[in-house]
């Protein structure tokens, strides 16, 4: 499997690994797979890193893929670490096409990304 998804209990979370480049079927599982396996409040806050492997570019057809499915899922909140540049700028473009740039930062720790998403997390509750 080219990534892993599974909801953090302590920090109220979800959270991904991906380990290698997504292609179309990879991209159209990832979101089948979240919407299927996770409440719609444990979906609302994602932190997810990006490994080493996983940063080349994808396909025009794998980037389409996730314009279109990348809507579905209701995230309030996500931050990203461990993406290069070239990877952050795809994705600020695809999260454009979803309308969550507001929503979204990258971080070069995990720690920093996690204290961001607990921060919004409790602003977001008042």
């Amino acid at each position: 499997m080219k990534y892993k998804i599974w909801y953090d209990e302590d920090n109220g979370i979800m959270r991904a690994e991906i380990f290698e480049k997504f292609d179309v079927e990879d991209t159209s599982g990832f979101f089948d797979y979240v919407d299927k396996n996770f409440t719609d409040e444990q979906k609302r806050y994602l932190l997810a890193y990006v490994a080493e492997a996983a940063q080349d570019l994808p396909s025009k057809e794998t980037r389409r893929s996730l314009r279109e499915n990348a809507p579905a899922i209701q995230w309030d909140r996500i931050g990203l670490w461990g993406a290069k540049p070239g990877l952050r700028m795809l994705v600020k473009i695809i999260l454009v096409a979803a309308g969550k740039t507001r929503n979204t930062k990258f971080f070069a720790t995990e720690e920093e990304a996690l204290v961001w998403l607990k921060t919004e997390k409790k602003k977001d509750k008042k």
